[in-house]
């Protein structure tokens, strides 16, 4: 079967040739009994992505076939719905009358709009239905050999360069395109909400887009070093946010927590340079910790990446131990640098997020401790008010909402 991605769309060639759209799920199909839940959450996911196009649906039990309301919309609601989470791949099929006349003469037409110069062809039919009168054999042989006569295409039965499938039900027949791959995945809103810590960088954007992966509706926490959280409005924050949730045309709240009260309290106090990272990624769970008790999220997303810089080894990670209290999930920890630069590029934040941008971290020590003692932090912490650093940055956040 032909595959294309969504950044190849544009390879299905004329539009106008297409009648219906067919979304396929993924990890749905293993649900079982309990599918019906999650296949209402996709087509209501779906129907507000093309709230703009405002289609019709079928829905089925292991697929959901949209009916554009004019063809014009079919690439754009391709594009659209193979970003969408919970869908494996969409195809675009063209809606023929039951004759072998009309399955050939469209077969022709998508080859000859697919093909490249002697690209070999094979032709697959299922019948759905089993009361037309040429059995599959027959009917794939009929239409093989019109397709030959029309182009002089070679046949492969093996490793065709495309594959004309046809699927025949009692009163029409799908041709079906190429297959456009989605991130699969379940739906967003199936998994309960949880809160990312985002600081614009590379990481941070993927681990959200991979945690809604797993069906989980995200809001975000962004701690900024400006003297007023307006000024983080006319940054990359919001928009690197939005890059996230567009596809889904969902809305999410950004808490913007200030640097200065940890600033403020390290100032006062003689603490040792080396563990001051350690201590403000304390400062950063115990607060988005409280946010998200405060708002009833269930986990805390992080971008760390084991061992990928110096604050993310096992003895810092397991420093930050006692600050939170609920589930702490980090959706990168295996992955590589150069696999998270792909995932950037594939859901297209990677320019935005490596524009120059002055992060907290940027304003602690450079030489941090890479393998501090937990107990070592913890005595050094304690000439900290920790209690009062954290709700005076909770009295000072200010919250917006991305749409």
């Amino acid at each position: 079967m032909h595959f294309l991605n969504p950044d190849n769309i544009a390879r299905l060639g004329n539009s106008l040739f297409w009648s219906h759209i067919v979304v396929h799920f993924d990890e749905i199909a293993l649900k079982g009994g309990n599918r019906q839940p999650f296949t209402y959450r996709l087509w209501k996911n779906i129907t507000l992505a093309l709230t703009p196009f405002a289609p019709k649906f079928d829905k089925f039990h292991d697929r959901l076939v949209i009916v554009p309301a004019s063809p014009d919309h079919i690439s754009p609601i391709l594009t659209a719905t193979a970003q969408l989470f919970g869908v494996a791949y969409t195809i675009p099929i063209k809606r023929l009358e039951l004759s072998i006349e009309a399955m050939s003469q469209a077969g022709v037409k998508l080859y000859k709009t697919l093909a490249k110069p002697n690209d070999s062809f094979r032709v697959t039919v299922k019948r759905v239905h089993k009361k037309f009168p040429m059995t599959s054999t027959e009917i794939q042989q009929q239409i093989g050999h019109d397709l030959q006569q029309a182009t002089h295409a070679p046949v492969d039965l093996h490793q065709p360069d495309i594959t004309l499938f046809f699927r025949m039900y009692k009163d029409y027949v799908y041709l079906e395109g190429p297959r456009c791959l989605g991130p699969g995945g379940l739906p967003v809103g199936t998994a309960g909400s949880v809160l990312t810590l985002f600081s614009g960088g590379i990481d941070s954007p993927a681990a959200a887009w991979l945690i809604m992966r797993r069906g989980c509706i995200t809001h975000f926490v962004h701690f900024h070093v400006f003297s007023n959280a307006e000024s983080v409005r006319e940054t990359k924050i919001p928009a690197l946010i939005r890059k996230v949730l567009n596809p889904h045309r969902l809305t999410a709240k950004l808490f913007l927590v200030p640097y200065h009260p940890f600033s403020f309290e390290c100032l006062k106090t003689h603490i040792p340079e080396r563990l001051e990272l350690a201590f403000f990624r304390r400062f950063m769970m115990r607060t988005a910790d409280a946010l998200a008790e405060r708002e009833k999220l269930s986990a805390l997303i992080t971008g760390d990446n084991l061992s990928q810089v110096a604050s993310q080894t096992i003895e810092n990670l397991t420093a930050l131990e006692g600050t939170f209290t609920r589930p702490v999930f980090r959706p990168l920890l295996t992955y590589n640098k150069p696999e998270i630069i792909q995932l950037t590029k594939r859901i297209d934040t990677y320019e935005q997020s490596t524009t120059p941008y002055k992060d907290c971290c940027s304003l602690v020590t450079k030489h941090p401790h890479t393998k501090p003692k937990q107990e070592k932090v913890l005595e050094a912490e304690s000439s900290l008010d920790t209690k009062k650093m954290t709700e005076q940055a909770l009295d000072e956040t200010v919250i917006w909402t991305i749409e």
